[in-house]
């Protein structure tokens, strides 16, 4: 797996006022960081704060000590009184070791095939969601250093953890590498509708294990495969419907058919 310059996933360019670019120590964090902050000055006011910050690892996405694309991902809203940002920054070694122990998981379960392993990891600088997947496209994954999500957790909405994030992504991916397996009766037998389905439910535990789930058929496949591979393929008791023990065992089965190396069922 190779890491990629950030800014080759997010191509907006954020037209503000000129830049100013400084080093800070981001408090709870390991190492320095290279910031770039904006501001919009109104014409009252006299003097101008920096509320917008791009954060950028130093040595990281800086690389051949060259300066950085100023149009590299998207500023983040952060007030300049305090203390420190109010959301972690995902930095490549926590993302090396989110990764480690996931591509474990998959290879005990025989999921990393040669068309998985393809797939590539993306460290980008901002994001909304906690992580994509470019499905349909080049079949890779994206994760942004900082989050709007992530800060959802100060809200007292329930955040989402790297590790949880690779394993749900690493779904999608497996679906876009492995579309004959999913594109079948099998899948919709399974989960009560075709695997492209853009219809949104209403959340009911019984049906879904998470309220994500509810979204369409797709995340709810994604998230019912995160929860199969933390949880070594045990159904934890607050699934045991007969919804999620059809959804569990099509996981089951996506296994032992890419172990077998199938294309369709």
């Amino acid at each position: 797996m190779r890491w990629k310059k950030a800014g080759e996933c997010l191509k907006t360019v954020w037209h503000t006022s000129a830049p100013k670019i400084f080093h800070v120590k981001l408090h709870g964090s390991i190492g320095h960081y290279l910031a770039i902050a904006w501001v919009h000055k109104p014409l009252m006011l006299s003097t101008p704060t920096f509320p917008y910050f791009l954060l950028f690892p130093q040595g990281k996405w800086n690389h051949n000590n060259s300066r950085p694309a100023l149009n590299a991902g998207l500023p983040i809203f952060l007030s300049t009184k305090q203390r420190s940002p109010a959301m972690q920054i995902i930095n490549l070694a926590r993302l090396n070791r989110a990764f480690s122990t996931v591509i474990e998981e998959l290879h005990f379960w025989k999921f990393y095939d040669e068309k998985l392993s393809k797939v590539e990891i993306y460290l980008v600088p901002f994001g909304l969601p906690h992580g994509w997947q470019n499905y349909g496209s080049n079949h890779d994954i994206c994760i942004p250093a900082v989050s709007m999500s992530r800060l959802a957790k100060l809200l007292g909405f329930q955040a989402c953890g790297l590790t949880d994030v690779l394993r749900h992504e690493f779904a999608h991916a497996l679906a876009d590498t492995h579309r004959g397996l999913f594109h079948s009766s099998v899948f919709t037998d399974a989960f009560g509708d075709t695997h492209s389905s853009k219809i949104e439910y209403e959340y009911d535990p019984f049906y879904f294990v998470s309220s994500y789930a509810a979204k369409n058929t797709s995340e709810c496949y994604a998230d019912v495969f995160m929860f199969f591979v933390k949880y070594k393929g045990i159904l934890p008791a607050r699934f045991d419907t007969l919804p999620i023990r059809r959804q569990w065992q099509f996981i089951k089965r996506l296994s032992s058919a890419i172990k077998q190396g199938k294309s369709r069922w």
